[in-house]
């Protein structure tokens, strides 16, 4: 029996221009800056304002890329723009050195809330093992203070680095006492979760009761603003 595939692929072939576009796109300012000067200083004419057809500009572009080399391959765009091409201040953040201080460089709120957290932590009384879960929650709670990472990915992550077994008993153990830390609805799973979280945070009158009881058993029409069929299931007036 014959079978039939049909496959597609998609290229993009560039011109010496768009290349040359793509690296002063990636430079910095103060790069691109100079690399504009450093044109006008090559090409009298970009100075004095004199406007020629767009054929005589690619005819001066750098000769170090012909468009013979160009238009007959394939240019994958994706190891173009390899690390090779990225700036320095980009390649700078992601390796960062402890060592290497830049004392204008202010101290990010992702930061501030994860060393806050762990300050909060060393008041608890933690097994070695419970500290240990706790910073690896902790590592996991992205910048908006969502945990980023679930009960089961946790317990992959300690077992695969700290070769420690830990059950999904202990991680929610540890998980509810970081819950509980300062600011409310830290460390949460979901919206819902980080609302429930916040709510029963304040005082237990009949508003907050009811908007726990919403959050919790009709979040689905909650988030959809179905509040007609809200008045309805939790007889709301």
């Amino acid at each position: 029996m014959l079978k039939q595939n049909l496959t597609f692929k998609l290229t993009q072939k560039l011109s010496p221009q768009q290349i040359k576009l793509m690296k002063l796109i990636q430079l910095p300012t103060l790069d691109f800056e100079q690399k504009i000067k450093n044109e006008i200083e090559e090409n009298p004419a970009l100075e004095t304002g004199i406007e020629e057809k767009v054929s005589d500009f690619e005819n001066s572009q750098d000769e170090n890329f012909s468009d013979n080399n160009v238009d007959n391959q394939e240019i994958d765009i994706d190891s173009y723009l390899s690390d090779d091409d990225t700036p320095s201040y980009k390649l700078n953040s992601y390796n960062y050195n402890s060592e290497e201080e830049d004392k204008s460089m202010p101290i990010s709120s992702h930061t501030s809330l994860h060393e806050n957290l762990k300050n909060q932590t060393n008041v608890l009384i933690l097994s070695k093992k419970e500290k240990i879960i706790s910073d690896f929650i902790i590592g996991s709670i992205d910048e908006s203070g969502y945990l980023s990472r679930s009960i089961d990915e946790l317990i992959d992550d300690i077992a695969f680095t700290q070769n420690e077994i830990i059950s999904s008993k202990e991680i929610k153990n540890v998980l509810s006492m970081i819950q509980n830390l300062e600011p409310p609805g830290i460390a949460s799973r979901n919206l819902q979760e980080c609302l429930s979280l916040q709510l029963k945070r304040k005082p237990k009158t009949n508003d907050t009761l009811i908007a726990s009881k919403v959050i919790d058993e009709g979040f689905d029409l909650f988030s959809k603003k179905h509040f007609k069929k809200m008045q309805e299931k939790f007889n709301l007036n």
